[in-house]
């Protein structure tokens, strides 16, 4: 697995699961850099892969907050439940 997949994966669980809940704000770029030990653009792509998924959304000079609301999401679908 590559790291960009690792930090993408381990921030999925976590929201996924609710540690995260939708509209929390996600740790900075430099924060997740230190905490996974990774370069930025390791960061980068991981955040990608999850923004893709539409469980984050970044606004630009403020961060990144989760969007993801607790509904069951079918990744080959998109939303549902709703």
């Amino acid at each position: 697995m590559e790291e960009s997949e690792f930090v993408a994966n381990t921030l999925e669980r976590k929201i996924r699961r609710g540690r995260f809940a939708n509209g929390d704000q996600l740790d900075s770029e430099g924060g997740l850099m230190r905490r996974f030990s990774v370069s930025s653009n390791t960061v980068r792509r991981g955040l990608e892969m999850l923004a893709g998924q539409g469980l984050f959304t970044t606004r630009a000079g403020i961060g990144s907050f989760v969007t993801y609301d607790g509904t069951t999401i079918d990744s080959n679908l998109g939303r549902t439940g709703c």
